[in-house]
């Protein structure tokens, strides 16, 4: 027999072409060399936050030693603690230009006296920057415009509190080129060693997250990969991990569920293969039924008293067989058809199953208990199928324990959100335990003999295909009740109500 569960020819060409486009995909835009621009890029950021204010403390570093300077020229010059008189000579002027400097100016007492140097004409002044007031944000701007300045041709007076002399405040001249120079300088080592750290970090980062994340989920995807192409063969696992991270929980998870899909896979195929000789041997057994039955036809004229009572009993078991065969074909097919839902009285169709299934249980009596105005929508077929099922399960149960008052009753009520609830309920001695357990598992039939174990399976599905659904109430040894929940319906429309 050909093996249902195998991929086709068609479609493993299909999946090996996508695990080669995917594989080339990863081998153009990896996940490390996106780790590795993002850490690079990341990184600049940081530095960037860090350049701007390390400039800018440059920068007034630059501005403080100028100042610094100009007070110890102010207290070393001649006459500088008993006179007023500026000195102008060739000294100073070595001084001046050696600290960058064109002029030094104390404010005392609201008076302006220039000290050393000479003094600048306004218009050549571009930017006045009081050290005594300025700030963070402040700073930052000047230095970017200090930054940005001409190399040539303009001034800065800075203004700052004199430490070492008695006065108000001390002003010096400065020429902005030496600064713009030299923050330049500055500014072109730090971002230079911004970008040495940036790569730095990110070649580390990308070796790092190589090793412990980047190798990993590629051996995870490549063996998922190899897994969808082919489920089937053991020689495509993926072993587990001591690995106690995500990525060790993702692998080991992933490592469970290829297990447990191979495992459903090769049981699929064995079902398929034992659902292809079911199929043969119920084809083959409803045929011999039917000889069965024809030679019990023959039977019945028969005048002898024993062959009289023994032909009932023998065409219940054939037709028990049959009806055996009959659920085993129809579970197997592919799927039930679609439900044509209408909307129906539900009591006649209660009374139809009751009379049918019970005829062949004598000693069970039924009784119906459905009130004739209750409506639902449902497909006809189906909700036959299901009572019948559930009627059928609870007159077998009373064949192990017979009893003189053995019934089963239909009962049925309005439920919350207009649902219409049917009961089929019984007196017998109760589900036993390891049938409860799987109740609606196919081919159940522990604790029950003469049946397949389909019944319930079935009409769950036709249950669920209605929108409906199946429960066990309860089971003791007073008895069972199953209920069925259903839409309702506000009227009975024209049509059939029931088979």
């Amino acid at each position: 027999m050909a093996d249902l569960t195998a991929p086709s020819p068609r479609r493993s060409v299909r999946r090996a072409r996508h695990a080669r486009l995917d594989a080339a995909r990863e081998g153009r835009g990896g996940l490390s060399r996106k780790l590795l621009l993002l850490t690079v890029l990341f990184v600049l950021v940081g530095e960037l936050l860090f350049f701007l204010p390390s400039i800018s403390g440059f920068r007034r570093e630059w501005l403080e030693d100028r100042v610094e300077a100009a007070e110890i020229a102010m207290l070393a010059r001649p006459g500088a603690e008993g006179t007023d008189t500026a000195l102008n000579g060739a000294s100073s002027r070595r001084f001046l230009a050696s600290r960058d400097l064109q002029s030094i100016t104390l404010v005392r007492g609201g008076e302006r006296r220039l000290l050393l140097g000479t003094t600048a004409p306004p218009d050549a002044i571009v930017k006045v920057s009081d050290l005594r007031t300025l700030g963070d944000i402040a700073g930052i701007a000047e230095t970017l415009g200090s930054l940005l300045a001409p190399v040539e041709g303009r001034l800065i007076r800075v203004v700052d509190i004199p430490r070492l002399a008695a006065g108000e405040a001390l002003e010096v001249v400065i020429p902005e080129a030496s600064l713009t120079r030299e923050l330049r300088v500055y500014a072109a080592r730090v971002a230079l060693f911004s970008l040495m750290v940036s790569v730095l970090a990110g070649v580390l980062m990308y070796f790092a997250l190589q090793g412990l994340i980047v190798r990993p989920m590629t051996r995870l995807t490549r063996s998922i990969t190899r897994f969808a192409a082919a489920p089937e063969s053991a020689a495509v696992g993926v072993p587990r991990t001591r690995r106690g991270d995500e990525i060790g929980a993702a692998q080991n998870a992933f490592a469970d569920m290829e297990k447990d899909v191979r495992a459903a896979l090769h049981q699929k195929e064995r079902l398929a293969q034992l659902g292809g000789a079911v199929a043969r041997i119920s084809h083959d057994l409803r045929n011999s039924l039917t000889t069965a039955g024809m030679v019990s036809d023959r039977l019945r004229d028969v005048p002898d008293g024993t062959v009289q009572r023994l032909v009932p009993r023998l065409e219940r078991a054939i037709a028990r067989a049959g009806r055996l065969a009959e659920e085993a074909l129809e579970y197997g097919r592919a799927g039930e058809v679609e439900p044509e839902i209408i909307t129906l009285s539900l009591a006649p169709l209660a009374a139809e199953v009751l009379e049918e299934v019970l005829a062949v249980h004598p000693a069970v009596e039924g009784r119906h208990l459905v009130p004739a105005e209750l409506a639902v929508a449902a497909d006809p077929e189906h909700l036959h199928r299901i009572l019948s099922n559930l009627v059928r399960n609870a007159a077998q149960a009373h064949a192990t324990r017979p009893r003189p008052d053995a019934f089963v009753a239909i009962s049925a009520r309005s439920g919350p959100a207009a649902a219409i609830l049917i009961e089929v309920v019984d007196n017998g001695p109760g589900l036993p335990p390891a049938v409860r357990e799987a109740l609606f598992t196919p081919f159940t039939t522990r604790g029950r003999e003469g049946g397949t174990g389909l019944g319930l399976a079935i009409s769950l599905e036709l249950a669920r295909a209605n929108g409906a659904s199946v429960r066990l109430v309860r089971s003791s040894a007073e008895g069972t009740a199953f209920e069925v929940s259903l839409p309702g319906a506000a009227g009975v429309e024209d049509g059939p109500p029931a088979l």
